[in-house]
């Protein structure tokens, strides 16, 4: 057993780990590192999460004959070695989104790219969820989210992100909570606030 952790609030903030020798040795193996965060390095990695992770509810994970009960975070490096039995990496959409945080800012420490908590609104039932923003020159944002292979990126980048986000995915609302990176969490009460910070 473990203790059972929640990334909130401020909290949050200690969940990306760019330093960890394990995301760094990982984030070596994924991209070709040169230093730099470019967009093929984004959409590399985003497409490694895709295809090396399962997801899996927090409530039931058989960890070294042990389970993990109840909602919590895990670091990237948990989240890497956490294995089933076919060789994938499990966890939910906070694990991967600051699972890409952190193999993004191990390669280039960016002020640009955050990790957002959202409301969901599907068929009149609310959800929390994780994913990753990108503020881009020219009032401009994209979004990732490593859980459902969604992008606005490589969709329709001419397109408002967030309304993109809603409309593809058929929600009926999304409320962005707050954003976050290792160093700072920023709450909002509404989406035109976080519109007004971002």
């Amino acid at each position: 057993m473990i203790e059972v952790r929640y990334g909130i609030g401020e909290n949050a903030t200690h969940f990306i780990t760019p330093d960890n020798p394990d995301v760094i040795a990982y984030k070596d193996y994924i991209i070709s590192s040169d230093g730099v965060l470019s967009w093929e390095d984004m959409d590399t990695i985003f497409n490694w999460i895709w295809w090396n992770t399962h997801y899996n509810y927090d409530t039931y994970v058989n960890v070294d004959n042990g389970y993990f009960f109840g909602e919590f975070w895990q670091y990237p490096n948990e989240t890497l070695s956490n294995m089933d039995e076919w060789g994938y990496s499990l966890g939910d959409c906070e694990d991967f989104a600051v699972l890409m945080a952190s193999l993004c800012k191990a390669e280039e420490n960016v002020d640009w790219l955050w990790c957002a908590e959202l409301t969901l609104v599907d068929d009149g039932i609310e959800y929390g969820h994780a994913c990753i923003f990108i503020d881009v020159a020219g009032d401009k944002m994209y979004i990732y989210d490593p859980t459902w292979n969604w992008t606005s990126r490589t969709s329709k980048p001419e397109q408002n992100a967030l309304a993109q986000y809603i409309s593809e995915n058929g929600f009926d609302s999304v409320t962005v909570n707050a954003i976050f990176n290792e160093d700072v969490y920023i709450p909002f009460n509404n989406n035109q606030e976080f519109f007004d910070f971002f």
